[in-house]
C-alpha cells in the first residue's frame, strides 16, 4: 500500500488516492472546471501533505482538511490570519479551533 493509499484510507477516499492526495485533487478539478482557487498548498511532511490542502489568494486563506474516521471535510476561511469561519483540525498551518473559547467575537456592521 502506498504511503497516500494508507494516509487517505482507500475505503474513505477512493477518489483523492489516484492524483495523490487532497491538494493535487483540488487543482485538477479547479483546472477541469476552469475555476481560479488561487495558490494551493500542502504541508511538506507526514500524513497531512495528503489529508491537507490550503488555498491562497488576495483575499485570504481556505484551509481544507479530510476527517481520518468518517467521510467529511473540515474548512475554515481566514483573513489576515484571523479565522473568519469554519472548523480547523491542528494539521494546518497557523491552525486556530472555531469559534474561540467564549464564543466568536461580534463583528461590527460593514
Amino acid at each position: 500500500m502506498s504511503d497516500v493509499s494508507a494516509a487517505l484510507g482507500v475505503r474513505l477516499y477512493p477518489d483523492l488516492v489516484e492524483p495523490g492526495g487532497l491538494a493535487p485533487a483540488l487543482t485538477q478539478t479547479a483546472t477541469a472546471h476552469q475555476l481560479d482557487v488561487g495558490r494551493v498548498t500542502a504541508p511538506e511532511q507526514g500524513r497531512s501533505r495528503f489529508t491537507c490542502a490550503e488555498t491562497t489568494s488576495d483575499r485570504g486563506v481556505v484551509c481544507v482538511s479530510l476527517g481520518a474516521q468518517a467521510r467529511y471535510f473540515m474548512i475554515d476561511l481566514r483573513v489576515d490570519g484571523e479565522v473568519q469561519a469554519g472548523a480547523t483540525p491542528p494539521t494546518c498551518s497557523r491552525s486556530r479551533r472555531w469559534p474561540p473559547p467564549g464564543g466568536p467575537a461580534p463583528r461590527s456592521p460593514s
